[in-house]
């Protein structure tokens, strides 16, 4: 793991305390400087919305036009993604100034294709859970444009 990234994860998981009230300037500014952002939580959503749409297919008048038509990315998944994107991803890349926004928009729609492709191709004529989306990561982690940015590797 990158030596910047592990220490900004500990600042922001150090900065939330269960007993106490006061929080960090790091966490304060974290969660607050990204309405707004050139990649903000409303953007990532934009983003995981349209990976879906490239995936699983749009409004098609009841034609099949590919493989996952007529499927859809369950909103917990949505959730999962865009929680994970905002909080382990977005914030420390920011933080750290290492990576255009735009670049890393471009890397995360990339892999989230990727990712939904693989748990959709998995989920045997169901929406895409999850869980589908987290072994679909597990099963990919080397391949990630994402593994490059050196956030977590082991």
């Amino acid at each position: 793991m990158d030596e910047i990234y592990r220490n900004i994860y500990s600042q922001l998981y150090d900065s939330v305390q269960p007993d106490s009230e006061e929080k960090t300037a790091l966490w304060h500014y974290a969660q607050n400087i990204q309405p707004g952002a050139e990649l903000d939580a409303g953007r990532l959503r934009q983003m995981i919305d349209a990976a879906e749409r490239e995936t699983l297919g749009g409004p098609t008048n009841d034609l099949i036009i590919g493989p996952y038509d007529g499927r859809r990315l369950r909103p917990d998944a949505k959730l999962f993604l865009l929680i994970n994107f905002l909080q382990m991803i977005v914030h420390p890349v920011s933080l750290a100034g290492r990576r255009n926004q735009s670049d890393l928009r471009r890397i995360l729609f990339a892999d989230t294709v990727s990712l939904l492709k693989e748990a959709a191709g998995e989920t045997r004529d169901r929406d895409v859970s999850s869980h589908a989306v987290l072994k679909a990561l597990t099963k990919n982690w080397m391949k990630l444009n994402l593994s490059a940015l050196k956030l977590w590797e082991d």
